[in-house]
């Protein structure tokens, strides 16, 4: 654990390298992109503190895709050692066939992100992450188990960056209110989320708590449609378009 502590002080001298200190001009900029005079008056009346009701709906899926993800890596150790048998130290690695699977996605996905919609690619995503899910559940041998894991992080690999960048994007200029919004419903999503759980497994068992999760990412599935149904961003583009070319306006 304490290695982590090195690891942040690269993280910090690295990221210094890379970025300089924006002078005031810059911090501006940065907040509030150059728009135009309609986009100019929406980002307006979102730092006023209405961010719309297409950013609190993405803002949802980021809490229950959020809320996936830690109950998933947090308690999978424990069904591995109950359904599956494995001994503690082998049911703790459950957690690296998350992450390879993780890893994984998010290397495979840039390209897919940058060349489809944002909407069907969290569908597909929340798929992948349920199939995963069913084999995870009903799998008695370990490798089996740990397969659906690895499935399950390749599907979350799309959740938060995709569920994050689609609520930025409806937040239009306000893009550091809605930050400090997204951040808010994270932190109540790792905080509740895998006690609501633990609870669960106190009452059914550990097996029938983990039904916790495909509820959840029906709810993510069903709060996306929603949003879906009203594409119209704050900004008045569509929130499924596809990102805009580096450098264009």
């Amino acid at each position: 654990m304490l290695a982590v502590i090195p690891a942040l002080a690269v993280v910090y001298l690295v990221r210094g390298r890379f970025t300089g200190r924006p002078g005031r001009a810059g911090r501006r900029r940065a907040v509030l992109p150059e728009v135009g005079a309609a986009e100019l008056a929406t980002a307006e009346v979102a730092v006023a503190g209405r961010l719309g009701a297409q950013f609190w709906f993405s803002t949802v899926v980021v809490v229950f895709c959020v809320a996936v993800e830690f109950c998933m890596t947090l308690w999978c150790a424990q069904l591995l050692r109950d359904r599956a048998g494995l001994s503690a130290a082998a049911a703790a690695t459950g957690v690296t066939a998350i992450v390879g699977g993780l890893a994984a996605g998010r290397f495979a996905s840039t390209r897919l992100a940058r060349a489809r919609g944002v909407d069907g690619l969290l569908g597909a995503a929340f798929a992948v992450t349920a199939v995963g899910f069913a084999i995870f559940w009903t799998a008695t041998a370990g490798w089996l188990a740990f397969a659906g894991l690895g499935l399950c992080g390749l599907g979350m690999a799309l959740h938060y960056p995709l569920s994050v960048a689609r609520a930025i994007r409806a937040a239009g200029g306000a893009s550091d209110l809605a930050s400090a919004r997204i951040a808010a419903g994270t932190g109540i999503a790792i905080g509740v989320a895998p006690f609501v759980l633990g609870v669960l497994a106190d009452a059914v068992t550990v097996r029938y708590a983990f039904l916790l999760v495909p509820a959840l990412l029906a709810a993510a599935s069903g709060t996306l449609w929603a949003a879906h149904r009203r594409p119209e961003g704050a900004t008045g583009r569509p929130a499924d378009s596809r990102p805009a070319a580096a450098g264009s306006r």
